[in-house]
């Protein structure tokens, strides 16, 4: 997280305070999503009675996303986004579920379904901001499924240095999200 420093560092800096509360809420928000996530993978994989809640928990995300975008981009296109993060994540979890009871099939379907999830996400926030390609989004979104799949298979295989290596990638990449999300935001809306 950045912080604001003394008054004076604030007024000379490039960053004003207002980009600089957008940044942090946006990393902040991106960070819970990847502690939320490994609350879920832990909870699907030994079949914890916390599993329902946590997955709960995680697709709340959508919604705090769309408490950031409501600000900038009205009611309608926030909510868009909120379902599609929300069913991203609900997808997300589907998938493990279905990799953990090995039922191929379902997996696949999930998958496919978790792909397409992620391109009509990467093509709404194109079309919400020019300053977010959607070729970026959708690499950015691909990298984030497969370092998900990847901590799966690790936890499955008891390989738990693995799996924990790959939640710090998917840390990295949700701050890499969070910190083209508000990118895209400064650039559009040129705060003085």
């Amino acid at each position: 997280m950045y912080s604001k420093g003394n008054r004076q560092t604030a007024r000379t800096s490039c960053i004003s305070e207002q980009q600089l509360s957008l940044i942090n809420t946006l990393r902040r928000l991106a960070e819970q999503s990847v502690y939320r996530l490994r609350a879920v993978l832990t909870s699907i994989f030994f079949e914890l009675p916390d599993r329902a809640a946590n997955i709960r928990l995680l697709e709340s995300a959508g919604g705090d996303i769309a408490a950031v975008l409501r600000r900038y981009y009205g009611d309608q296109r926030a909510q868009e986004c909120a379902r599609l993060v929300a069913g991203r994540y609900r997808l997300a979890a589907s998938l493990l579920s279905a990799r953990l009871e090995l039922k191929v099939a379902d997996s696949n379907r999930l998958r496919s379904q978790w792909a397409q999830n992620g391109r009509l996400l990467a093509r709404g926030l194109h079309l919400l901001n020019p300053y977010w390609e959607e070729q970026q989004w959708n690499q950015l979104l691909f990298l984030q499924m497969k370092a998900l799949e990847k901590a799966f298979e690790d936890k499955s295989e008891g390989d738990w240095y693995g799996e924990a290596s790959r939640f710090d990638e998917l840390e990295e990449r949700a701050l890499q999200m969070a910190d083209y999300l508000a990118r895209g935001i400064v650039q559009q809306f040129v705060w003085a």
